[in-house]
């Protein structure tokens, strides 16, 4: 189940970042057309270029990915350390179990 939830986070997670490379994609093409159009126009003041302002937020957004993506790991490692534990604590209770045997057959 563990591993279905893993295959099922990494393919969230190559979506994004297709998406992700979609956008830088179009905002290099986007920049490309803002460039011939001051060179068409011969414009001496330059457009607002929102280029930078979207990497800007396509980076925020891939740093928020590799954060959700170390989150998802360290919630694995907790699940299974909390699993260990629960086994530790039941074989704990097994020996303590077979321990109350052996001292009422002694006595």
């Amino acid at each position: 189940m563990e591993e279905k939830q893993i295959e099922k986070n990494k393919a969230h997670d190559a979506q994004i970042e297709a998406y992700h490379q979609l956008i830088k994609q179009k905002d290099d093409e986007r920049g490309a057309l803002i460039a011939e159009l001051c060179a068409a126009n011969r414009l001496e003041t330059p457009l607002y270029d929102p280029i930078k302002e979207i990497r800007n937020r396509c980076a925020a957004t891939d740093e928020n990915c590799e954060l959700l993506k170390e989150i998802r790991e360290l919630n694995h490692e907790k699940q299974t350390m909390l699993d260990k534990i629960t086994r530790l604590e039941n074989e704990l209770q097994s020996l303590k179990d077979q321990l109350r045997l052996k001292t009422d057959e002694a006595e």
